[in-house]
């Protein structure tokens, strides 16, 4: 058998094999309830029954009648009442039968044989003779011997009749078959409905996804249904939106590395041809000219190793070196670094050191990550503004923070600064990889860097390294929560 290929015709074949398989065990155990029941009822009847055959058996025996003819007679009330009537002796041999075809004349019946003078105890139960359907039976004892040929025989009455339910079942089935048919059909129905509440959804989620892979990832699906059916359309379009956000951000990346491209490629053709074509003769001309083709160059060598370095910390190709590094050497030597620039832009550099915290890992490329963090630093403040870098350590971990008062990083883009391509809006150029440089560097130090920001305030960006060693006092701050310090001047927001 073939199952059908579609989701929805397979949960809808489901829900009604499930009904079927319901109505027929319904069907199964309702044969065995009405077994019972009917079982119980015939008892019942042949109690009543076998009580004035034992009375007419007495009676008949009392009177001395012949064994031929209380047996007519029991015969023909046999049949008057569609019973079977047995004779047995005190060993529950069968001296009498009613029923011709199949008589248990001469056979032994394994029956509890009750008091054989006491007529008030009636026993009754189910008997499968040798030959012949099972039989529902009651026995009674009549007190009293038989009549010639067996006069030393004690008499017991069993009243039986055939055990079956065919015709109770005849006669309910029309009813039953109704009422079965018409739970299969609500069943199929209510499957359908169940069926489409499922399958909708799922067939929306169908729907969006192919949309999206045709280029339109402004797709969103009601979050309704099922629990899991809900989680599922809330994951998809969390997903959607992440996927339009990652386009849009690729699409400002290329953008941004175009320009960036542009300007140094369209600089070094220029001067190429003019030195080439002799428009710049002059031999100081053409040093100046040779210098700036070499100052882009390398512009574009730079560009082009941060994208090549940023893939290889992503695909852990990258090797750390593993040595002790003094992180406040390590803010000395930046802020040597970039003293000039910011002298060049009337900046305050400045640094706040609490304790010696030493950390383990590649002194190079935690260098590279406190240069990115000061040169947006640098970047973004304004002229006269103020940059503080602070170092600390606190229980088991070292950390440095950078601090700039410039416009700030609104909230709704602080989740995605450390995503590579990212630029934050009004940003003057810029590929947006510094930032998910850092993150690497620090990720693959065992550490984490964190943004927090408030616009027009300040900007800090928090570096957290696991110490070489646990500390033990040195100048830990006394509260894990609280904020590196910082200058009086500085004004930094920590969030």
């Amino acid at each position: 058998m073939r199952l059908p290929r579609s989701l929805r015709s397979r949960l809808a074949a489901s829900y009604v094999l499930a009904v079927l398989l319901g109505l027929l065990a319904a069907a199964v155990a309702l044969l065995f309830l009405l077994q019972g029941y009917r079982d119980r009822l015939v008892l019942t009847r042949l109690a009543d029954v076998s009580v004035p055959v034992a009375v007419q058996v007495r009676t008949m025996a009392r009177q001395g009648d012949s064994t031929e003819l209380m047996i007519a007679t029991l015969r023909e009330q046999a049949n008057e009442v569609q019973v079977r009537i047995l004779l047995l002796d005190r060993q529950g041999r069968v001296l009498q039968d009613t029923d011709t075809q199949f008589s248990l004349a001469g056979q032994h019946l394994d029956v509890v044989l009750p008091p054989p003078n006491d007529p008030r105890f009636v026993t009754g139960g189910r008997y499968v003779p040798q030959t012949g359907s099972p039989l529902l039976y009651t026995l009674l004892p009549t007190g009293t011997l038989l009549p010639r040929p067996d006069p030393s025989g004690v008499v017991y009455v069993v009243v039986a009749q055939q055990e079956t339910i065919l015709p109770t079942l005849a006669e309910l089935a029309p009813r039953l078959l109704l009422a079965g048919l018409a739970a299969l059909v609500a069943g199929v129905l209510i499957s359908l409905l169940v069926t489409r509440s499922l399958y909708r959804p799922i067939k929306r989620l169908t729907d969006a996804s192919e949309r999206m892979s045709a280029g339109d990832y402004a797709q969103r699906v009601p979050v309704e249904g099922a629990e899991e059916l809900a989680e599922l359309a809330s994951s998809f379009n969390k997903m959607a939106s992440e996927t339009q956000r990652s386009r849009q951000v690729l699409r400002d990346f290329v953008a941004n590395v175009s320009h960036e491209l542009k300007t140094p490629l369209t600089s070094i053709r220029g001067f190429v041809q003019a030195l080439s074509d002799g428009t710049v003769s002059d031999e100081e001309e053409r040093a100046k000219a040779l210098n700036i083709v070499d100052t882009e160059a390398r512009r574009l060598q730079g560009l082009v190793a941060q994208l090549l370095d940023l893939s290889r910390m992503e695909a852990g190709q990258i090797a750390m070196a593993r040595q002790d590094v003094d992180l406040p050497e390590l803010v000395r030597r930046a802020l040597e670094t970039f003293a000039l620039r910011a002298e060049e832009k009337g900046l305050i550099l400045d640094s706040t050191v609490a304790g010696s915290p030493v950390v383990t890992g590649d002194p190079d490329r935690l260098e590279q990550l406190l240069g990115n963090l000061l040169d947006n630093a640098i970047k973004y403040a304004p002229a006269g503004g103020q940059v503080v870098v602070a170092v600390w350590q606190n229980g088991d971990w070292a950390a440095f923070s950078v601090t700039d008062n410039g416009p700030g990083i609104p909230a709704a883009q602080l989740p995605v600064v450390f995503e590579r391509f990212y630029t934050s809006h009004g940003s003057s150029g810029g590929t947006g990889l510094g930032l998910a440089i850092a993150r690497e560097i620090a990720r693959a130090h065992g550490g984490d860097i964190t943004a927090t920001s408030q616009a027009g305030v300040a900007t800090t960006f928090t570096m957290k390294l696991p110490l070489r060693q646990p500390s033990k006092g040195n100048g830990a701050s006394p509260d894990p929560g609280a904020p590196a310090p910082r200058p009086a001047r500085a004004q930094p927001e920590t969030g």
